[in-house]
C-alpha cells in the first residue's frame, strides 16, 4: 500500500495533499478522526486508503475527474470466493459493471467523499454496529458511543440518551437495527441524507486486496481475471 500510495501522490500533477494516518483499536474511529483532521486542513475531498489495498498510480485522478459526492472504486475480498466489496442498486447476474455504478454500500478501502458530504451528515460519519446484533436503538447507540468516543464515562452516555436531539437521532441514524461494518454504516446514512454513492468498475481489476492469494513480488490477484460474482453478504 505504501509504495502504490508514493506513487499515486508521485502522479498528482496540480493536486494539494496531505496524507494523513491513523491507526486506533477501533476502525470507525480511524475514519472519524482522519475527517476531522483533513477538514480541518481544509479539505474539499477525503480519500480513504486503507492499509491492505493497492492501488493504480491514476486511479484518484479518475475519481476525482467525476465530480461525484461519494466515490468508490470497488475490489475483491481477500478471501475466497473473491467477490467484489459492495453492492450495487442493480445486481447483473454476470457481475460486469461498466462505467459509473449506483450503490447500496462500497467498501472504504479506496473511498473518495466530498467535504460536502461530512458537513451535511452528522457525527459520528462512520460507526459499527457489527457486533451489536439484535440490540435496541439504545444499545446499539451505547456500544457506537463507547467505540467512537472511549474517554465518555457510561454514565454521560446514557444522560445523553434522555436529549430529544439524541432520540430523534437514534430514530434517523439507527433505524433499522442491522449488523453492519463502518463503511455500510456509512453508505446507508450518506443514502439517507440525499447522497448517492457510485461506484467505477473500469479500474477495479488493477487494484489489490492483500490476503490470501496476494503475490508481493507481482501485486496481482491470483483470480483478478475471473468475474466476481455479487453475493448478498452486508457484513463483507
Amino acid at each position: 500500500m505504501a509504495q502504490s500510495l508514493c506513487q499515486l501522490l508521485g502522479n498528482r500533477g496540480d493536486l494539494d495533499a496531505i496524507l494523513l494516518t491513523r491507526d486506533a483499536a477501533g476502525i470507525a474511529v480511524s475514519r472519524n478522526e482522519l475527517v476531522d483532521a483533513a477538514l480541518k486542513q481544509g479539505a474539499t475531498h477525503v480519500f480513504f486508503v486503507d492499509s491492505d489495498v493497492v492501488l493504480p498510480n491514476q486511479v484518484l485522478q479518475t475519481m476525482l475527474a467525476y465530480d461525484k459526492d461519494v466515490m468508490s472504486v470497488p475490489y475483491p475480498q481477500r478471501r475466497p470466493p473473491y467477490n467484489w466489496v459492495g453492492r450495487p442498486v442493480v445486481v447483473n447476474e454476470d457481475g460486469q459493471y461498466p462505467g459509473l455504478t449506483e450503490m447500496e454500500f462500497v467498501g472504504a478501502g479506496c473511498l473518495l467523499v466530498k467535504r460536502e458530504v461530512f458537513e451535511t451528515i452528522r457525527h459520528p460519519y462512520f460507526f459499527e454496529t457489527y457486533w451489536y446484533p439484535d440490540r435496541s436503538q439504545q444499545e446499539q447507540f451505547l456500544g457506537c458511543m463507547a467505540d467512537v468516543f472511549p474517554r465518555l464515562s457510561q454514565g454521560g452516555i446514557i444522560k445523553m440518551l434522555q436529549i430529544p436531539e439524541v432520540q430523534e437521532f437514534l430514530a434517523s441514524e439507527f433505524s433499522p437495527v442491522g449488523q453492519f461494518s463502518e463503511d455500510v454504516n456509512f453508505c446507508k446514512k450518506v443514502i439517507r441524507h440525499g447522497f448517492k454513492v457510485l461506484a467505477d468498475y473500469e479500474p477495479a481489476r488493477q487494484i489489490v486486496h492483500v490476503g490470501k492469494r496476494f503475490n508481493a513480488l507481482t501485486p496481482t490477484m491470483e483470480l483478478s481475471t475471473a468475474p466476481y460474482q455479487i453475493k448478498g453478504n452486508l457484513d463483507a
